[in-house]
């Protein structure tokens, strides 16, 4: 639970590695960090001159098992189809490079992956964001647009589960972009009813409060978002 806490993470993915007379075997597990358990673990054997060239191999097979297991975790829970799911999850991963040509991969797949289930909050959620890229970062949508449809996704989003809090996290920054900081700072203190522990919510949360003079606000905020996740103030 510390682990988790401090990392904000549900999986572990743990490994070591061990040298025999020129072989090397590594072996991997994946931890499910809320109790402990092991979910899966495996070895791989290998000759110690090949130890360059299984890295990718290696770590391709752990990805894919660990996107697997969390697939299945998430589908069942979430009863979202797994082709939709699938796109998002190929969205989400394009749009970690940030960069124009990814972003718009991210956009095509996700709006694929709405048109095959429109009732996943995240995948919503997931399109506001690309949205608040291709308009605030590569001025793909001008910025009237992009706000519109921005809020909209991320309408759609939280009226799917209103439970999720970062379609409230996509409102406020498409709020901001709007001018209207107190509209802003209203959407991520709901945000972080729902969610008390996200360092993002407080985060941004505490930076509007400063916007605004709300001192003792900003600092309840960012001194809980600290404490959270130390290294995401770094």
């Amino acid at each position: 639970n510390q682990i988790r806490e401090e990392l904000n993470v549900d999986y572990l993915v743990d490994g070591s590695v061990r040298e025999y007379q020129g072989q090397f075997r590594v072996t991997v597990q994946l931890i499910k960090v809320s109790d402990g358990s092991q979910i899966w673990s495996e070895s791989f054997n290998r000759n110690i001159g090949d130890i360059l060239f299984v890295q990718d191999e290696i770590a391709s097979i752990v990805t894919n098992k660990l996107y697997l297991t969390i697939q299945s975790d998430d589908v069942l829970k979430r009863k979202v189809s797994p082709e939709a799911y699938n796109l998002y999850y190929k969205s989400r991963l394009a749009l970690e490079y940030a960069e124009e040509e990814s972003v718009e991969l991210a956009d095509s797949l996700i709006r694929k992956s709405i048109d095959l289930d429109s009732t996943y909050s995240p995948a919503w959620s997931h399109l506001a964001q690309i949205i608040y890229h291709q308009t605030f970062y590569f001025e793909n949508l001008n910025r009237t647009e992009g706000i519109s449809e921005g809020k909209y996704a991320a309408k759609k989003a939280f009226e799917i589960d209103s439970n999720n809090p970062d379609p409230l996290l996509r409102l406020a920054l498409f709020e901001w972009e709007s001018r209207d900081v107190f509209a802003a700072l209203h959407f991520l203190e709901k945000a972080n009813e729902i969610a008390p522990e996200d360092y993002r919510v407080l985060g941004i949360a505490g930076k509007f409060a400063i916007r605004i003079n709300e001192l003792k606000k900003a600092k309840k905020y960012l001194k809980k978002s600290i404490k959270v996740n130390p290294k995401a103030s770094r």
